[in-house]
């Protein structure tokens, strides 16, 4: 569900600063840090505010959290904030929070190398989102005014811990220039408890996520092609579908996108998917010819894992 999660506190006085009972270690000039029972702590000399940064399994000692922690989460970090500052009822100003569902795939018949051939067919940029860089691993996309980064990573290669092997991981990250607009456009107010709801996961990550990754399952080529021949569509729109697939799958969405128009992608994709096909295509030489839609994976996983209530 919620990973990692930044707070700021404002107005954190120098003099109070210095007066914390657990000292800070000088990181820069006008710069200090320390870390403390898994809590990240920066404090800024100039601006005299203190950015708190931690993760929720950290925190609550366990796998990941779910819908039903967040009290025991505020617990105990606020007794960890007073341990360090030596002040109580701080007001914690939400500054980012990193939405994510792990996917368990077969470490041993290449799933997650798969999974990774598939994303990298998908669109380079989505939602002022930009992949910059192409890595062996991962599927990383980010916005230059801080609203959102999408990575999609094998967690293994990341941190090479043996629990995560076969852990592929989808994360969201929703940045400060985000929150603040939430904040002034809807009244969402920047506290914990707005963003740590299935409510606020499924507008923020599920449905914002839809259009990268799409509604339908993947086929395989060949498979796509055939379901196209059998479909009710007439003759020349069968035609134009399957050589927009072949393309897609060919040489990825974003080329293939520069060889139509806005309008004719979209359209292409809402007859694919009313006949049950994603745009994105299985490659030919892979011994399957089916692949679970990702995001409703994720979709079901949070459902079965994340959302599940008390003594259900």
């Amino acid at each position: 569900m919620i990973h990692t999660i930044s707070f700021i506190v404002l107005n954190v006085l120098i003099q109070q600063f210095f007066n914390f009972p657990i000292a800070f270690k000088k990181h820069k000039e006008y710069e200090y840090h320390l870390s403390y029972k898994k809590v990240a702590f920066y404090y800024y000399m100039g601006s005299q505010t203190l950015v708190i940064r931690t993760e929720t399994n950290k925190i609550l000692n366990k796998g990941y959290a779910n819908i039903n922690d967040l009290k025991q989460f505020k617990e105990v970090l606020d007794k960890i904030i007073f341990e360090v500052t030596g002040m109580s009822n701080l007001k914690l100003v939400l500054n980012r929070v990193d939405y994510c569902v792990d996917l368990l795939f077969d470490e041993d018949n290449d799933e997650i190398e798969d999974t990774l051939e598939l994303l990298y067919k998908h669109v380079d940029s989505y939602r002022h989102m930009k992949r910059e860089k192409i890595y062996d691993s991962s599927i990383y996309l980010k916005t230059r005014r801080g609203n959102y980064n999408l990575n999609c990573y094998d967690k293994y290669e990341e941190c090479q811990i043996d629990e995560f092997k076969g852990i592929f991981r989808i994360e969201l990250q929703i940045k400060k220039h985000k929150i603040k607009k939430e904040l002034k456009q809807y009244g969402v107010e920047r506290t914990i408890d707005n963003y740590w709801t299935k409510e606020a996961m499924q507008e923020y990550y599920f449905d914002f996520l839809r259009g990268f990754f799409y509604n339908c399952d993947y086929y395989r080529i060949d498979v796509a092609i055939q379901k196209i021949k059998q479909s009710d569509y007439k003759e020349s729109m069968k035609n134009k579908l399957i050589a927009f697939i072949t393309k897609v799958n060919k040489n990825g969405m974003t080329e293939t996108k520069k060889d139509y128009s806005l309008s004719t992608v979209k359209s292409y994709i809402k007859r694919l998917e009313r006949i049950g096909l994603n745009p994105v295509t299985i490659s030919i030489d892979k011994p399957y010819k089916k692949v679970e839609n990702l995001l409703n994976r994720a979709k079901r996983i949070a459902e079965e894992i994340y959302f599940k209530k008390e003594g259900i």
